[in-house]
């Protein structure tokens, strides 16, 4: 699996990177929620900023999300879905007999 081996490398800093934010995003969105809290201006630019969000998003269903708080909980879920990927790329890999995948 030499290409995906050369993507994680190529990816090595923003990956750590994702690693560090989502290791401070408990801290973040208490901050976050601070600020809301104790700071109308920060709450009014932030309603304002989600209501412009979902406004100018073309292709919503039931499932978007808009909610600054919500969209900051799904960072680290993110990771969790690299084994399935991986998986998947692999088995369509040697499906298709292509082990340079």
């Amino acid at each position: 699996y030499i290409t995906i081996g050369d993507i994680f490398e190529k990816m090595k800093t923003e990956f750590l990177v994702y690693c560090m934010v989502s290791s401070r995003m408990k801290t973040a969105i208490e901050f976050l929620a601070d600020q809301i809290t104790g700071n109308p201006e920060t709450r009014e630019s932030i309603k304002k900023l989600q209501k412009d969000a979902a406004n100018n998003y073309k292709h919503k269903d039931d499932r978007t999300i808009f909610d600054l708080k919500d969209l900051l909980q799904m960072i680290p879920q993110h990771i969790m879905r690299y084994p399935m990927m991986l998986g998947k790329i692999q088995k369509h890999a040697n499906a298709s007999k292509k082990r340079d995948i």
